[in-house]
């Protein structure tokens, strides 16, 4: 839409479409930081994936399969819920 309106609007509001541009990407930039610092206080960690490996190679030391994120509270089993209530 700002890529439209800068080349079919009057060129008196040029301004106006590079402000709603610049305002859209800090607020998709400040959003995707919240949602980091959110993620990452609960203890969620970002990992790359490792491109090549075998299926065995990805298990680590207790045998669960890597995967980009870990320590999700969905993969916990009853026994790690309870230990963290």
């Amino acid at each position: 839409a700002c890529v439209y309106h800068f080349f079919y609007n009057a060129p008196a509001l040029q301004f106006v479409v590079l402000l709603q541009a610049a305002l859209t990407l800090l607020g998709n930039v400040t959003l995707a930081y919240a949602s980091w610092r959110l993620a990452a206080s609960n203890g969620w960690e970002f990992e790359l994936p490792r491109l090549g490996a075998s299926a065995d190679a990805a298990e680590d030391a207790n045998g669960a399969t890597s995967s980009l994120v870990s320590s999700s509270p969905a993969a916990m089993t009853s026994a790690e819920r309870a230990a963290v209530d």
